[in-house]
């Protein structure tokens, strides 16, 4: 059993730092942070998407075979082994999240319900496929506010939104240009064809974001003349 939980993503555990994002920004990491509020709430947010992406990648296999970015990371489990290990990751989430009262934060069971969506209905539909991925990290962002008790306003989240949508879209560009897709192929819902349409998407995403910045910066410059 030990072996086999290489095959966890747990490099990816790194993104759910992004769960500090409230409270780096309404007022960063002072001395009065609750260290052991964030460390159960990181654990129960690592062993949720550390099961979703044992299961993507149970359910991916035959497509990253013939993925040229993840046939090093391919899956070489049996679907026992698969069971057993998330059976052990579920097992542990609900244990810690009841006994930290982890599980009354709702944006768990929205991470799970978007991975669903995602992983068997809609990661095969274009333009969907993109605004669903970048739910995963807008979840994260909304589940460490209402961990760490914040209040986030719009222009937050739509910064943050459009920052993802665009880190989101050039993942998928980057998918397309290593694997040179062509139409209709089995790993994703773009091909050659579309790299015009993505990188006017990406430079689209972040340009708002930079606008959404300066306002931002603009507004913080005047309420300090006005103050």
């Amino acid at each position: 059993m030990i072996s086999e939980l290489k095959y966890l993503r747990f490099s990816h555990i790194f993104k759910n730092f992004l769960i500090l994002a409230p409270i780096l920004g309404s007022q960063g990491l002072e001395s009065e942070f609750n260290y052991f509020l964030f460390i159960n709430g990181l654990i129960s947010f690592s062993l949720l998407t550390l099961s979703c992406y044992l299961i993507n990648d149970y359910t991916d296999k035959k497509t990253d075979k013939k993925n040229v970015l993840k046939k090093k990371k391919y899956l070489a489990l049996s679907k026992k082994k698969v069971f057993l290990i998330l059976s052990l990751l579920i097992f542990l989430f609900i244990i810690h999240g009841l006994y930290f009262s982890i599980l009354n934060n709702i944006f768990l069971f929205c991470y799970f319900l978007n991975f669903i969506l995602y992983n068997f209905y809609l990661k095969k539909i274009k333009i969907i496929d993109l605004l669903m991925l970048n739910n995963f990290y807008m979840i994260r962002i909304l589940y460490g506010a209402k961990l760490f008790v914040i209040d986030i306003t719009i222009g937050f989240l739509i910064f943050f939104y459009f920052l993802f949508l665009g880190l989101s879209t050039a993942k998928r560009l980057i998918q397309v240009s290593s694997n040179k897709l062509k139409k209709n192929n089995v790993i994703s819902p773009y091909y050659i064809g579309d790299k015009i349409i993505l990188k006017k998407n990406i430079l689209f995403s972040f340009f708002t974001t930079l606008i959404i910045l300066v306002l931002f910066i603009l507004n913080i410059r005047s309420e300090e003349h006005t103050s």
